[in-house]
């Protein structure tokens, strides 16, 4: 399905991009249906291919295109179901409605598109009273929400949250908004935003956030992973972590978003096969957006599949070159591999402890080693700023070279910050090897998993609402 087109003055990108996913999100439903995720199709938008073309890239057989258009609080709407072998048009409708009941037009839609490749007519869930809002205002504030979201810059992070904070204050009965904001506050941690919420705070609220989502509407399949995506990386126990997945998949089997995260946990249990085969699927769905190559790429390092998580990681950097996270992982992946000469030639500036330790595979070890004493000093005199990821990576380098009480401190450090603290897969990945086996530093390890939990469940719990 690609981006719906926005017609006239009134038509914010917004609506389009709403549209898009929401047909997505129904469409998903139907196991049968192999329907390619939002952000690949996203990616195709402003791009010169002609329908042949963007059918080969991402492996599909049929088209939906269309327009909306806005005029007040009406909506006019044209969707076509087209074969790209021929550009024939074999289905269209058009359909004007209230902005409120949008998600009618788009159920009806999806019924007939499924009925026509299905072939009999299917069943769909319809968002419950609390999943729709009767407030246009609202409704507009959470597609901005999950618009803006689709970005992972702090910017955009920070516009998602303030649309979905005022759609609740608008109507604090409607579902949708509490489960964007519970996985923007989970993103906001994930890259590393420290400024204006703290990172344990943060999680709290993520799991606030989605219990409410899911108490408010336990239909709301974008509830589930929102909750599991913070519970997982916070480590709460796994009874309590994996049935929000497959609930979720139940849902929503079409689900990208399900099935990448559900990855993680599944890597975080040591299930490294099923993870991976999630992953994949993820890819499957979306296979023009980085952050599923991203996903592979880590989850692939904790499986030791190494070869696989540098060709993902370089995909990812294909794809979104402005991202830095790639280019960490495939410098992991390389050290793995007994490639550290191919490790120093990425660019590495923003990871200068991961740098460091290439220089030191490469034999230069006194050099690895003032580079890391100064970026330790400027840590620990602050001028640093106390950044998680630089002691996540000073863990990693004492990790690597065996020296197994500073390892343990540095992670120590990280989860003081943030409750991300060290990547479990980073761990499982084989850079933790030399002082896995030492007990004192196992014993730390299991300990800070617990601590953490504790912590995020305890300011869950006890901060309100």
């Amino acid at each position: 399905m690609l981006p719906f087109e926005t017609l006239g003055a009134e038509t914010a990108e917004f609506l389009g991009g709403g549209m898009t996913e929401d047909l997505i999100s129904y469409l998903a439903q139907l196991g049968e249906l192999h329907v390619t995720a939002r952000a690949s199709a996203m990616a195709l938008r402003d791009t010169d291919l002609d329908f042949r073309q963007v059918v080969d890239t991402l492996g599909v057989e049929y088209l939906l295109v269309g327009s909306v258009e806005r005029s007040g609080s009406q909506v006019r709407v044209m969707a076509r179901l087209v074969y790209p072998g021929t550009e024939a048009e074999i289905w269209a409708d058009r359909y004007a409605t209230e902005l409120a009941e949008l998600s009618r037009v788009q159920e009806a839609i999806a019924r007939d598109v499924s009925e026509l490749l299905l072939g009999s007519p299917q069943t769909f869930r319809s968002p419950s009273a609390r999943s729709r809002s009767e407030i246009p205002e609202v409704v507009e504030l959470f597609l901005r929400g999950r618009q803006a979201l689709q970005g992972r810059a702090q910017e955009s992070l920070r516009e998602g949250m303030d649309a979905f904070q005022r759609a609740i204050r608008m109507d604090p009965e409607h579902a949708p908004p509490y489960a964007g904001l519970s996985i923007a506050h989970s993103l906001w941690v994930t890259y590393g935003y420290t400024d204006e919420l703290e990172p344990y705070e943060a999680y709290a609220q993520a799991v606030r956030l989605g219990d409410r989502a899911v108490a408010l509407d336990p239909e709301l399949t974008a509830a589930y992973p929102a909750r599991g995506y913070v519970t997982t990386r916070a480590w709460a126990p796994a009874d309590d972590v994996e049935p929000d997945f497959l609930r979720a998949l139940e849902l929503e089997p079409g689900s990208a978003d399900a099935h990448g995260w559900f990855a993680h946990f599944l890597a975080r249990e040591e299930a490294f096969d099923r993870s991976l085969e999630a992953a994949r699927r993820a890819i499957e769905l979306d296979p023009l957006a980085a952050g599923r190559r991203v996903g592979f790429a880590v989850n692939a390092l904790a499986a030791r599949e190494y070869e696989e998580a540098r060709r993902e990681a370089n995909t990812a950097r294909a794809l979104a070159p402005a991202l830095g996270l790639p280019r960490a992982l495939e410098a992991r992946a390389l050290l793995l591999l007994d490639r550290p000469d191919d490790c120093l030639e990425l660019d590495l500036s923003p990871y200068p402890a991961m740098e460091a330790i290439c220089v030191h595979e490469v034999g230069r070890e006194d050099e690895a080693r003032t580079r890391i004493e100064a970026l330790a000093a400027d840590f620990l005199e602050g001028s640093a700023g106390q950044d998680a990821g630089l002691a996540r990576d000073l863990a990693t380098y004492h990790a690597w070279t065996g020296q197994s009480d500073e390892a343990l401190q540095w992670t120590e450090r990280a989860f003081a910050l943030s409750p991300d603290g060290v990547d479990f897969r980073h761990v499982q990945s084989g850079l933790f090897d030399r002082v896995l086996s030492e007990p004192t530093f196992a014993a730390g390890w299991e300990r800070l998993k617990e601590e953490t939990w504790s912590r995020v469940s305890h300011e869950a719990r006890d901060g309100g609402p």
